[in-house]
Order: C-alpha cells, then sequence, then structure tokens
C-alpha cells in the first residue's frame, strides 16, 4: 500500500471486518525509531524505511511538502533532515534519468514507460520538442474502470485489459497536448511481465519485461502520434523490413548445388538475414558467396544425435564457415523428464559455439504446454541465442500462440525464430509483430509478392 494525508491506502489486511483483501485505513499515530518511520492503525502498524522512500509522480517536492505536513501533526519532526536528504537525492536521480532519456530521444518524440505491477501502471513519459526542450509528464489526466478495463487519458488513450495476460492496447490520441507529426520514440516496459501492445494504426508487438522498444529503428519508420490525416490502419511491412529478419532456407534431403546458388544469389539481392542450408553445403557457399551470412543445422531434424555429436557437427560448421547453428533438441529427454539433461546438452552445444549464434529448435508441434514454458527455461539458462519453433519437417510448424507463450516465458537476452507454417504475407507480419526476430522460410519471394507457401 501507501501513505497520504495520514491515510494507508491499498494495504492487505487479514483483520478486514468485510473479508476484502484491500482496505484503508486513517492512521492514529507515528514514531521514528532510527531509520524507520512507524505508522499505527486502528489493527496494524507500517513500517517505512526513510532510505526507501518515493516520491508521488515524479515530483519530490510536492511529495515532501505532504511529508513535512503529515511530520508536524504526528509530532515526528525529528526524522525531517533524513526525509529532507533522501528527497533531494531522488530529485537528483529524476533529473539525471531526464537527461538520459532526453538524450536518446529525436526531437518532436515521445518517451513512455509502462508497468504492471499493480496490475497497471503509468509510470512515466517525456516529450522532447522540434527544438529539443522536454517536458514531463508524470499524471494520468484521466481513466475509466468501466467493465474491468481501464482507460489512460496522457497524450494518447490506453486501453489496458489486467485480467487478460497484461494487455495494452492504445486507442486514440489526443488532440490538443502535442503537434501534428509528433513521433512515438519509445516504450519501455519496466514490469515483471511482458506486455501485449496493440497500436491503433494496426500495429501489435510484444514487449518483455524489463525492456524497451524503440520505435523508429524498430518498426521501419516513425510514426506520427496525433496526426488524423493519415490512416495506419492499412499499414504494412516493407518488403526489406521483412526480409531483413528472413533466414532464406532450403534443407531439402535432395537440394542440388545449383538450387543452392539460385537461393544464395536471391539472398544477396534481397538481403535476408541469412541462408539457412545443410551442413555438407556450407563450405562450398563460404568460398563461392563470402558476403553471406551462413545458418545450417545439428542433429537434425530428429535430435537424437548424442550430445558429442551435436557439439562435433556445431564446431565443423563453424569451421567450414557457419556463424549460426540450428540445433534440434533430444525430445525423448523431454519426454523422459530429463529437462536438466536438455539444459546440459543445450549449454554444451553453446560451448561448442562459442560466439557465432545457436537457435534452439524445440519442436513445438510434439510439446504439451507445460513442456514448452519448461523449455524456454531451459534454453534460457543454458545461454542460447534463440528459440526456434519446428524444423518445418515436423507434424505442423510455427504456431503463433506459441510465439506469444515463449515471450512470456524467455529470458531477457533470448530471442525468437518461427520456422515452418509460415504460409503468407500476412503471416511474417504476424510473426514479426509479435516479437520474432527471424523467420525460417524457404518461400520468402513467392510470400512477398502474394503467393502462398505450400512447403517448409
Amino acid at each position: 500500500g501507501y501513505c497520504a494525508n495520514g491515510i494507508v491506502y491499498g494495504h492487505s489486511s487479514p483483520r478486514c471486518l468485510d473479508g476484502t483483501e484491500i482496505h484503508t485505513s486513517l492512521i492514529e499515530s507515528a514514531e521514528v525509531q532510527d531509520d524507520e518511520i512507524i505508522l499505527f492503525t486502528l489493527n496494524s502498524e507500517y513500517h517505512v524505511f526513510i532510505d526507501e522512500m518515493d516520491c508521488e509522480c515524479f515530483d519530490p517536492w510536492r511529495t515532501l511538502r505532504l511529508f513535512e505536513r503529515f511530520a508536524r501533526q504526528f509530532g515526528i519532526e525529528e526524522c525531517l533532515p533524513q526525509v529532507q536528504e533522501r528527497f533531494m537525492n531522488l530529485e537528483k536521480d529524476i533529473l539525471q534519468m531526464k537527461r538520459d532519456i532526453t538524450a536518446r530521444l529525436p526531437d518532436n518524440s515521445l518517451y513512455l514507460e509502462l508497468s504492471d505491477d499493480c496490475e497497471f501502471y503509468f509510470r512515466l513519459g517525456l516529450f522532447k520538442s522540434a527544438g529539443g526542450t522536454e517536458e514531463f509528464f508524470t499524471r494520468i489526466t484521466d481513466f475509466d474502470t468501466e467493465k474491468g478495463k481501464l482507460v489512460a487519458v496522457i497524450n494518447y488513450a490506453v486501453e489496458y485489459y489486467p485480467y487478460n495476460g497484461g494487455n495494452i492496447e492504445f486507442i486514440c490520441h489526443s488532440e490538443t497536448t502535442l503537434p501534428d507529426g509528433a513521433r512515438l520514440g519509445i516504450i519501455r516496459n519496466s514490469g515483471s511481465y511482458a506486455l501485449n501492445i496493440k497500436f491503433s494504426w494496426g500495429k501489435t508487438v510484444i514487449l518483455a519485461p524489463d525492456s524497451e522498444l524503440e520505435i523508429i529503428s524498430g518498426m521501419g519508420g516513425p510514426l506520427p502520434l496525433t496526426c488524423t490525416t493519415q490512416n495506419f490502419l492499412g499499414e504494412t511491412m516493407t518488403d526489406a523490413e521483412i526480409l531483413s529478419h528472413i533466414d532464406h532456407t532450403l534443407l531439402r534431403a535432395t537440394s542440388t548445388a545449383a538450387e543452392i546458388d539460385s537461393l544464395c544469389e536471391e539472398a544477396l539481392r534481397l538481403k535476408t538475414a541469412s541462408v539457412c542450408i545443410p551442413p555438407s553445403y556450407v563450405g562450398y557457399v563460404k568460398d563461392k558467396f563470402p558476403g553471406l551470412n551462413i545458418c545450417t543445422v545439428i542433429g537434425f531434424p530428429l535430435g537424437y544425435n548424442t550430445t558429442a555429436v551435436k557439439c562435433f557437427e556445431a564446431q565443423d560448421a563453424i569451421r567450414s564457415g557457419a556463424s549460426e547453428i540450428d540445433m534440434v533438441i533430444n525430445l525423448g529427454m523431454v519426454k523422459n523428464g530429463d529437462l536438466a539433461g536438455v539444459e546440459e546438452e543445450i549449454a554444451a552445444v553453446k560451448k561448442a559455439c562459442g560466439d557465432k549464434i545457436l537457435k534452439v529448435i524445440v519442436e513445438t508441434c510434439y510439446l504439451t504446454e507445460e513442456e514448452k514454458i519448461q523449455l524456454c527455461g531451459c534454453v534460457t539458462r543454458a545461454g542460447a541465442d534463440f528459440i526456434k519453433t519446428s524444423t518445418g519437417f515436423g507434424t505442423a510448424g510455427a504456431k503463433i500462440e506459441d510465439i506469444r507463450l515463449f515471450s512470456q516465458h524467455i529470458g531477457e537476452n533470448v530471442r525468437m525464430k518461427a520456422a515452418g507454417g509460415v504460409k503468407s504475407r500476412e503471416d511474417l507480419e504476424m510473426f514479426l509483430e509479435a516479437g520474432c526476430d527471424r523467420i525460417g522460410t524457404s518461400s520468402a519471394v513467392k510470400l512477398l509478392t502474394g503467393g502462398e507457401n505450400t512447403g517448409y
């Protein structure tokens, strides 16, 4: 809970006579012991450590003035020098934070930070004008909690569904507080759960805990906040944006050198993230197309090679010229409940890869939801760079539900790759907007020209 004006708000109390969890109590008395302030209510006491005191709405002086009134009312003025020093330090921290954010923001753009620690909490916003000056937004100016939904109006509206997986939806923009042409520059999630953010102009992203999204670089261009003359609902990603996330793939058993050549020439022309090819072609491609980023597969496609064999495969592929390794986990270990063994194997292969990228294929079509969640932990703790949905040779490929599940359970340093099951341009955009950094497909060109994929 928190305290203000002699009242403790929103604390939990087992003694609530009406049976509710959230309770509000009047403070009856207070005292100071060393670096601690003790607040007494009718049925509880609350301990406030001075060096942990915080300010409301990033306004330390307003909060300090309120506390000084409170201290005089309850006769604890002896703590004021310590409290004043605490709030002076808070002011310095806030000023430094504002300077750090402003230095990163382009002119005429907005920084927004959200937290889900108490179901919903707008933490702060900072707008940097076209002239480089800053304006600090620290308060929700309007809200509506009808039907379990909170709509916060700051310079735009945020629609938040607290019981639906932490979803936040930007539903409209202010007509007055920011100039036309202002940009949304950075969104930060400082909470402990992933946020599913949907913009009113049709963009959707999943933002991992304690991470941020730079809209200008991360979504293909700056997005105006308040301009009403443009319609963003039909906006799509450019071909170049999509291709920069594609692992251009050919893993068919009968792949010929001529087909590999064609794949590599396309990748160079289209500037894809990599080519994903059989291990036997890695040296060939490295010699013939030295500018390409080469990805290959190990333990593929069934994953039941021994750990020693997978490590040898990875090292051999890297010596031949591969920069990225996609490994298949041992699904038998998963089904036997030997998740420690799975994690040890991933860690061993990552060690064999050194500074090269390791993507871990978990083959979601064979997994329960609980197994998928457990494997997110294995991949994270083992130090792998990516979790990948599928080989493309199982009973099903990538599903958007799995990507959304991964995003809630992987570590902040783990990225996601979808493979198999990507059937259209709309699928490409959907997976990328859901947070995938890579998509493995053999049909990128076909998909981007309006066709549909019937294979990998």
